[in-house]
């Protein structure tokens, strides 16, 4: 057994738990708190998570259709505020 080991085991749940405060954007230093890890620790855990992201996106094609635009209500506003310029981007 070593008396003050240098490597820190990184377990499955806290890995999970890690994960899903990552998503709830929460501060570093409040997640190393949470998850028992110094912040210089858990930062080097992220980096490594991030380099090991894919970079590329994947877009799938969409249907083309009519677009439509309705200006109904931005133009009782308009007509309040009185703006010329919003006004030309929403004609009557």
């Amino acid at each position: 057994m070593v008396a003050h080991p240098t490597r820190k085991i990184v377990y499955e749940q806290t890995k999970i738990l890690i994960a899903r405060l990552l998503l709830e954007k929460i501060s570093l230093a409040g997640m190393a708190r949470s998850v028992g890890f110094s912040p210089s620790l858990l930062q080097k855990y992220v980096n490594n998570k991030y380099a090991q992201t894919p970079r590329q996106v994947k877009v799938s094609p969409k249907t083309k259709g009519k677009l439509a635009i309705e200006c109904d209500e931005l133009w009782s506003f308009l007509e309040k505020k009185d703006n010329e310029h919003a006004r030309l981007a929403c004609p009557r």
